[in-house]
């Protein structure tokens, strides 16, 4: 089993590496960013077509980050915003405005059902950049509506953080998206091993984010082990072993 963390200890994770450890909110956007392009490239090399899904908060700053990646690597890229109005920080508006003109941008609230079901039937890959651990509640709005509609459509989905939806601590699920793979920052949360949570994590993957050692000595948690590509696999299923019957921690 790999390790993972309530809530509360991813919340105070994030906040360490702002102000304890001093890694900008942008460089983890970043390297999330880039590492969720590195995960997209090896396991879907042929999805040229990719729609992203962006809120307005940090994880959303993220799936802004890849779109600009993939854009400037080649790719057929569409995204789909939330409430840009409503960016929580400047960083995050910031990866908004880094967006390559080459990228089609377009607001969910001005888009009805057929249409953005177009969007994801004419996509090879959707990007789910809704909401991340700090959602309260259930989904609602327009993340509820996309979530429905990327189910609904059937393509391959990573989510980032987690599905969009999945309580973070209990792993139930409302309205939430059903992603094939999910790439979670540094060590998965509580809620993404939960039987609950299986037919929506898919494969889960860990991007590293630069958390120091110190912090896993301090919290008592084993550092996935990272690869090469900045992800580490951590199980096919929630809470399953490996193929090799345990999952690596270095």
């Amino acid at each position: 089993m790999f390790p993972a963390l309530s809530k509360v200890a991813l919340q105070d994770l994030y906040e360490c590496m702002v102000h304890q450890y001093k890694v900008p909110l942008a460089r983890t956007q970043e390297r999330i960013g880039r590492t969720a392009v590195a995960l997209l490239h090896d396991h879907a090399p042929a999805d040229r077509r990719v729609l992203v899904l962006a809120g307005s908060g940090n994880n959303g700053g993220a799936g802004l980050v890849v779109a600009r990646l993939l854009a400037e690597a080649g790719h057929d890229v569409r995204v789909v915003l939330t409430r840009p109005e409503l960016f929580h920080k400047p960083v995050t508006k910031v990866k908004f405005e880094q967006l390559p003109d080459a990228v089609m941008v377009g607001l969910a609230e001005e888009a009805d059902d057929a249409e953005l079901r177009d969007l994801v039937r004419g996509s090879d890959h959707i990007i789910d950049a809704l909401v991340g651990t700090g959602l309260v509640g259930s989904l609602s709005g327009e993340p509820a509506r996309l979530a429905q509609l990327v189910g609904d459509g059937g393509k391959p989905t990573l989510s980032l953080d987690l599905p969009s939806g999945l309580d973070a601590e209990a792993g139930s699920v409302g309205p939430a998206v059903a992603a094939t793979r999910t790439l979670t920052i540094a060590v998965p949360g509580r809620g993404l091993t939960q039987p609950a949570a299986t037919s929506s994590v898919g494969e889960l993957f860990a991007a590293d984010v630069d958390v120091p050692d110190a912090w896993f000595a301090q919290a008592g948690v084993a550092r996935p082990a990272y690869g090469a590509r900045g992800y580490a696999h951590l199980s096919s299923l929630p809470g399953a072993e490996s193929a090799s019957g345990s999952v690596p921690l270095a």
